[in-house]
């Protein structure tokens, strides 16, 4: 689920990259994402899209019992995403 205070907010950021074409990946990064991370809070995961050979498309979203909420979306580049001490653990689901 997508409330419309979550696209405000990643809208706030559009001239940071194409947003139509994120909006357009939003829902099979979610069905069919590269790799599958735990979030930073309790209950969240990061869903990551192949954007381009360099980055990411990431999409946050908070798991409850019986739905998924959208918290945001956001560019990251793979490396500095991969390299990250809390990502260190690894993907709790990875495609390849």
């Amino acid at each position: 689920m997508v409330v419309q205070r979550v696209v405000n907010h990643y809208r706030e950021h559009q001239a940071e990259f194409d947003m139509d074409r994120a909006e357009s990946m939003l829902a099979a990064v979610i069905r069919d994402p590269i790799h599958v991370f735990e979030g930073n809070k309790a209950n969240s995961f990061l869903f990551l899209g192949e954007w381009s050979d360099t980055h990411f498309l990431a999409v946050s979203v908070k798991a409850l019992p019986t739905e998924l909420w959208m918290e945001t979306m956001y560019i990251t580049r793979k490396k500095r995403f991969l390299r990250r001490a809390a990502n260190q653990a690894g993907p709790v689901y990875s495609k390849e």
